[in-house]
């Protein structure tokens, strides 16, 4: 009779410890997942080349790839859009804060030139606004500490 008792014990330990072995598995999943929808979501910046400009590459495919992306103030800012289809509500882009318009021919890449003159969130859009995409201008944090360091010499 002990022994039947120890082993019901040891049964609901067992129990216990397989839902605590589910439990933690779920978790680690739903963190997992978690983490990469928000690696997916994150904000890009556009990269600053050593000619002076700064550079992005958005593919257009079904939406705008990736959709908001980070760019500086006062340096000109080269968006190459790849267009990957030939849907027609994504043959134009408009940037209406930058008075630009450009066609974007399918299953080709397009260069917008445009030089950021003012910090905020600036909207592009197809013609229809299904495809919408946005950037947001920040301060050139390099530009403004260099007056700073130059006077404190």
């Amino acid at each position: 009779m002990w022994v039947e008792g120890y082993s019901g014990r040891a049964r609901e330990e067992g129990d216990m410890f397989a839902l605590v072995l589910v439990l933690l598995a779920a978790a680690v999943i739903v963190v997992a997942f978690g983490a990469g929808v928000w690696w997916l979501r994150r904000s890009r910046s556009a990269v600053v080349r050593p000619d002076g400009t700064q550079e992005i590459t958005i593919l257009v495919k079904g939406k705008y790839h990736p959709q908001t992306f980070r760019a500086r103030r006062d340096i000109p800012l080269r968006i190459n859009f790849v267009r990957d289809e030939d849907e027609d509500c994504s043959r134009w882009v408009i940037f209406p804060d930058f008075g630009v318009e450009r066609t974007l021919p399918a299953y080709r890449t397009t260069t917008v030139e445009l030089t950021p003159d003012r910090e905020g969130d600036f909207l592009f859009t197809c013609r229809m606004g299904m495809y919408h995409g946005s950037f947001i201008v920040v301060p050139d944090r390099w530009r403004s500490v260099a007056p700073r360091c130059r006077r404190n010499r």
